[in-house]
């Protein structure tokens, strides 16, 4: 099994409307272990639109955007990461998209390829992704304390596995998928009234 733990940061909440402008991606095998590291910062598709929440939330302005490198060549360099790890002609080699709030990470990806004319990312990841978030609530028996949680945010989870959190690095892409990974992990390691979940 080979897996992509997978993060972005964004300008809204629409894939359709709105952009990433970071990605931050870890690939693992099952036997080997991590594969590979790579993450990127780029200006938002010249499309998009760009809601000040969203910066302020993702601690970065408009003028540090303008400056990261183009999303063309964010996207060749994204794809040159995946080829050296799936063959995209053979539909039985693909990687598991793993992340907190998957769909919404996985989603702004398909629209980061499908915006620059890009219609394969199928070819790379498996459907449907893997969320961290749902298997935290469910496998690993969240549903019996959820009420004790103020949210469910990604860094909230964390600490209730008494995970140490840096606030200060949180909605850094590549930080937030070291949590995920961990949380992930204690999640597959259980044991859980649920039952267990296999690794990667």
């Amino acid at each position: 099994m080979k897996a992509a733990f997978i993060d972005v940061e964004t300008t809204g909440l629409d894939p359709q409307r709105h952009s990433l402008w970071s990605l931050a991606l870890r690939i693992y095998d099952a036997k080997d272990g991590l594969l590979d590291s790579f993450e990127f910062k780029c200006r938002p598709l010249p499309d998009a639109d760009i809601d000040r929440e969203a910066l302020r939330v993702g601690a970065v302005t408009f003028e540090q955007l303008q400056a990261y490198e183009h999303s063309k060549d964010a996207l060749s360099g994204l794809r040159s990461v995946l080829e050296r790890h799936v063959r995209p002609r053979d539909r039985q080699d693909k990687l598991y998209f793993i992340g907190y709030n998957a769909p919404f990470d996985a989603e702004f990806v398909r629209a980061f390829f499908d915006r620059q004319g890009d219609k394969y990312f199928g070819s790379w990841f498996w459907h449907p992704p893997i969320c961290v978030m749902n298997l935290a609530a469910a496998v690993c028996a969240l549903t019996e304390t959820r009420v004790e949680l103020p949210n469910f945010k990604l860094h909230t989870v964390a600490r209730h596995f008494n995970l140490i959190v840096d606030e200060e690095r949180l909605h850094d892409a590549i930080y937030d998928i070291e949590i995920t990974q961990a949380l992930y992990e204690r999640c597959m390691n259980g044991p859980w009234e649920f039952g267990k979940i296999p690794g990667v």
